[in-house]
């Protein structure tokens, strides 16, 4: 009898203060976004938080109070246990050592299953999976290219760039690829581990001649896949280098292009009419938080196949933009998204008009 009063007094405690603090997000938390300037916001359309006003409040509220705490620890207890088992699986390797088959494959084994716990978490209970042709997408790409493409593996995968979700999502595929992703991923607790784990190529985008070595890495990592695609692992891009709010599809970078290998492509729409979780202006905490405060998040991925470029006769690594276009006009018209020529530059100047209005929301320091 006193434990159940014990824990109920403390589950009180709990709920009091979760719905306090949610209440605060959804209000201080989002407020700059709500005041910013209109004109700068429409300029900045692809990388703006929309959706605020549709948010369900009561849905969240609940959330937080039965499912905030099982989920969180869900979540992380998968991503730990993930980053121990790929650990285990290539004890005696280091980053970079060749991988045999068998390790490679309880690695991607082990990622797949575990990234499914996470999206389970995170209230994705399931992806509704969709395979479709380019050719029902681009009326000028040859079916015989898709035949010819069809059964053969290709070293690069591409997605869209919505949210932080979509590594997961494509983890869970039956590619398991590694990644393009910043230098600093290497050094993350638990998430380092398992890029290193599945071969991610890291990258520091600040420096050009880093940019310049991860198409050359890049390079070599396609001549290793077409050697032995059995023992290497492919490697996802998003070409768009960084997120938007889901509803634009922003300009290509050529690092996926330049060697006008055959790409495989997987699209990513999540399907929520109220709540998006796009890594967009509202930042990786609250949208980490917004998302696992959702009773079910629903998400499809598109299968496309692998897009050959032959047909585009494409002569020389300076055609990528050609290349680019092409693959581009292939995923406005999939997931009927607006076409943008705004990039990462674009996204982080408009963070930084975000900035003042953040900082007017905060308590100012008593003068003594």
């Amino acid at each position: 009898m006193i434990a159940l009063i014990t824990f109920v007094v403390i589950w009180a405690a709990y709920a009091i203060f979760i719905v306090r603090f949610v209440r605060k997000q959804l209000t201080k938390g989002v407020a700059h976004l709500v005041k910013e300037d209109p004109v700068v916001g429409e300029k900045y359309d692809p990388f703006r938080r929309k959706d605020i006003a549709k948010w369900n409040r009561a849905e969240m509220y609940f959330c937080a109070v039965f499912l905030l705490p099982i989920r969180l620890v869900w979540f992380v207890s998968s991503t730990a246990l993930c980053a121990a088992l790929v650990k285990i699986c290539l004890i005696g390797k280091s980053y970079g050592d060749h991988v045999s088959f068998v390790r490679r494959l309880l690695v991607k084994t082990v990622c797949q299953i575990l990234a499914r716990s996470c999206l389970l978490a995170l209230g994705f209970h399931w992806i509704k999976t969709e395979h479709t042709e380019i050719t029902d997408h681009s009326p000028t790409y040859p079916r015989g290219s898709v035949l010819k493409s069809q059964n053969r593996p290709a070293p690069i995968i591409l997605s869209n760039h919505v949210s932080w979700v979509d590594i997961f999502i494509i983890m869970t595929t039956i590619e398991c690829p590694g990644f393009l992703a910043k230098s600093d991923v290497a050094k993350m607790p638990l998430v380092g581990t398992i890029a290193k784990g599945l071969q991610t190529i890291f990258v520091q985008r600040e420096s050009k001649e880093n940019r310049d070595d991860a198409v050359v890495k890049l390079k070599e990592r396609i001549e290793k896949f077409a050697k032995d695609p059995v023992n290497t692992s492919q490697v996802l891009i998003f070409p768009e280098g960084t997120t938007t709010n889901g509803e634009y599809m922003i300009s290509f970078k050529k690092g996926a292009f330049t060697n006008l290998t055959p790409l495989k492509l997987y699209g990513i729409r999540y399907e929520s009419k109220r709540y998006t979780p796009a890594f967009d202006s509202l930042g990786l905490g609250l949208s980490f938080l917004f998302t696992l405060l959702q009773l079910h998040n629903p998400v499809t991925r598109y299968d496309l196949g692998v897009f050959n470029p032959d047909h585009l006769k494409l002569k020389s690594e300076d055609d990528w933009q050609a290349y680019a276009s092409s693959v581009k006009d292939v995923y406005v018209k999939l997931l009927g998204l607006k076409s943008s020529d705004m990039g990462f530059s674009d996204k982080t100047y408009y963070y930084k008009t975000l900035v003042p209005l953040k900082k007017s929301q905060q308590p100012s320091k008593k003068q003594d």
